[in-house]
């Protein structure tokens, strides 16, 4: 029984580890495809996020205790590094609004219902949804349907050949080791998708 269990803990913690690993890829990818697209924006875009960042990014105060003060730096307009202080969240939620990136604009079908569609960016924002959980809350992994595209069956799990569980019985994934690992396979997906 222990056996058991300590194989769904390998399982979770292999799912979590190449999660984690593709998802930065993945958001690497996302924020450069952005900063390379930022110059073809919408002007009027431009000028609304340039404005907002300006406004949170401008000004930046601290404790100083040695000093016993509060300290309060400006910081000069920078285009580049507004871009760079963007985070995948906020970038992703622009998109979703704007439609400023035509690579973001695709489908992924679903691997168990060809009649079912997910749209890329509803997609991203799952997985960054499940990337925050497994960043800031590891002792409660109750997925929501909020966080992952779609639970996948052993046999299409097994279909995709992936190294790293080849050697395991899929029968002992946990249901978020599940999730995880379902998530895993459509990022992979998308990460194909905006490889070429």
């Amino acid at each position: 029984m222990s056996n058991q269990r300590e194989i769904t803990e390998q399982l979770d913690a292999l799912s979590i580890y190449h999660f984690l690993l593709n998802y930065t890829t993945l958001e690497e990818m996302i924020k450069s495809l952005y900063v390379e697209k930022w110059p073809n924006f919408n002007n009027e875009v431009q000028q609304r996020l340039m404005f907002y960042q300006g406004g949170l990014n401008m000004q930046k105060s601290f404790i100083e205790y040695d000093t016993y003060s509060v300290v309060t730096q400006h910081h000069k307009f920078d285009v580049e590094a507004m871009l760079n202080n963007l985070t995948l969240n906020q970038m992703i939620k622009v998109e979703r609004k704007e439609n400023q990136i035509s690579e973001l604009k695709f489908d992924i079908q679903s691997l168990q219902n060809r009649t079912i569609v997910y749209p890329c960016i509803d997609c991203i924002l799952k997985l960054l949804n499940m990337r925050n959980i497994l960043a800031h809350k590891m002792n409660d992994l109750n997925f929501k349907n909020k966080e992952y595209i779609d639970v996948l069956k052993n046999e299409i799990i097994q279909q995709r050949n992936m190294g790293w569980l080849k050697m395991y019985d899929l029968n002992l994934l946990s249901e978020s080791a599940r999730c995880i690992v379902s998530n895993y396979i459509y990022m992979n997906i998308i990460y194909e998708k905006l490889r070429s």
